[in-house]
């Protein structure tokens, strides 16, 4: 593989990870949807407000997330069965990062009582450890030749 060759692959994994993340973020926040416990009419207590869209929007914004999934994910097992560049298997980490921060999202925007101490503890303790491993682990598993397996540890 050339150097060129590299870097092109490079950037379309990339570009891959991060249209995995956003497209299963958004279609995690749609499936998950709104987890307010107290009705509107009793002023909850929410940390972030959640975005209002418009219903047609919410339905838009979902099909171009799907779409833009499974076209990423085509071209990209496509890709790999025809050059083996990557391994399609490190776009998995990301897209559990997508649906963990669609998670955390739903729980911060969630109107109901005590939601600081929810979202304040998944911010805190939660996220400063599924975040790095889960970028670290997709940047292990995207870097990792195809065919080659890990050394051995000394016995």
């Amino acid at each position: 593989m050339t150097e060129s060759t590299s870097h092109r692959s490079s950037g379309s994994f990339v570009a891959a990870a991060i249209l995995t993340a956003c497209g299963v973020f958004i279609v995690a926040w749609f499936l998950i949807g709104d987890v307010s416990e107290v009705p509107e009419s009793r002023n909850p207590d929410r940390m972030v407000e959640a975005p209002d869209l418009p219903a047609d929007a919410d339905a838009v914004i979902v099909v171009a997330a799907i779409t833009a999934l499974v076209a990423v994910w085509v071209r990209y097992v496509s890709a790999d069965s025809r050059h083996r560049v990557r391994r399609p298997r490190a776009l998995v980490p990301v897209a559990l990062l997508g649906a963990y921060l669609a998670l955390l999202g739903r729980v911060i925007t969630a109107g109901t009582v005590g939601v600081s101490i929810g979202g304040g503890l998944m911010l805190i303790f939660v996220t400063p450890v599924v975040v790095p491993a889960l970028l670290v682990t997709t940047a292990v598993m995207a870097l990792r030749q195809p065919g080659v397996s890990a050394p051995e540890p000394p016995v």
